[in-house]
C-alpha cells in the first residue's frame, strides 16, 4: 500500500495495491504504483497516466478507487469536452442549466468519450493518484515501424524521391500503407497491420 500527502496539508491519503482480477487491466509495461504521485484533478496535466480516481485516508473512512483501465489523461472544461455530447455531459448539462450553470465550472473533464466508455467527469478538488507524463514516457517500450515498396527507377536516389514522394499521399488518400512493426524486444515475428483492411497478422 502507498501514502501520500499533498502540498501544503498534513493529511495522509493511501492505495491500496492494484486489484488484480479479470476487470482490472495491469500498468502498462515498466509502470508501478511506485511511480504514482497524488494531485487534485484540475492538477492532472495531458498525458499524466490516471490511475486511482481517488485515494482512501488513514481514518479508513475513505477507500482508494483503482480505476479499471488507466487512461492518458487530456484535461478540458466540461464546456470544452471533446465528445459529441455523451450520456455524462449532457446529464451534467441537464443539471446545470440556466442560473445553476457555474455548477459545471467545478468540474474538469480529464478524458474525453472513447472506447464505448464516457468522458471522465470529476470534482477540480477530487484528491486522485496519476502516474506523471514524463515518467509515462521514459516507460514506454520503443517501437520499429517500418513500410516498404519497390519503384523502378534510374538510380537510389531517384526510388528516394519516389518514396518520398507516395508517403506524403497517405495523407489524403483513402488506402494507407501496410505498416511491419517489430516490438522493443526485437522479436523475429514483427506484426504487420493492414490499416485498410483493419487486419493484423504475425509474420
Amino acid at each position: 500500500m502507498r501514502t501520500f500527502t499533498l502540498d501544503g496539508s498534513s493529511d495522509v491519503y493511501t492505495l491500496t495495491d492494484r486489484p488484480t482480477h479479470a476487470d482490472y487491466v495491469p500498468l502498462p509495461h515498466g509502470l508501478t504504483l511506485a511511480d504514482a504521485v497524488a494531485v487534485r484533478a484540475h492538477q492532472v496535466d495531458e498525458g499524466d497516466l490516471v490511475v486511482a480516481s481517488s485515494l482512501g485516508g488513514t481514518d479508513r473512512l475513505r477507500r482508494a478507487v483503482h480505476v479499471p483501465g488507466p487512461y492518458l489523461a487530456d484535461p478540458n472544461s466540461v464546456a470544452g469536452c471533446a465528445c459529441q455530447k455523451c450520456e455524462t455531459c449532457d446529464v451534467l448539462n441537464e443539471w446545470s442549466s440556466g442560473e445553476d450553470r457555474p455548477f459545471v465550472r467545478r468540474f474538469v473533464c480529464l478524458a474525453p468519450a472513447g472506447g464505448g466508455q464516457p468522458c471522465a467527469i470529476v470534482g477540480l478538488a477530487r484528491i486522485m493518484a496519476v502516474i506523471p507524463a514524463h515518467v509515462v514516457q521514459e516507460a514506454l517500450p520503443w517501437h520499429t515501424v517500418t513500410w516498404s515498396c519497390n519503384f523502378q527507377a534510374t538510380s537510389a536516389q531517384e526510388a528516394a524521391h519516389l518514396a518520398y514522394e507516395q508517403l506524403k499521399t497517405y495523407g489524403t488518400d483513402a488506402h494507407p500503407p501496410v505498416l511491419k512493426v517489430t516490438g522493443p524486444d526485437g522479436d523475429d515475428s514483427p506484426t504487420v497491420f493492414d490499416l485498410f483492411q483493419g487486419t493484423a497478422e504475425r509474420r
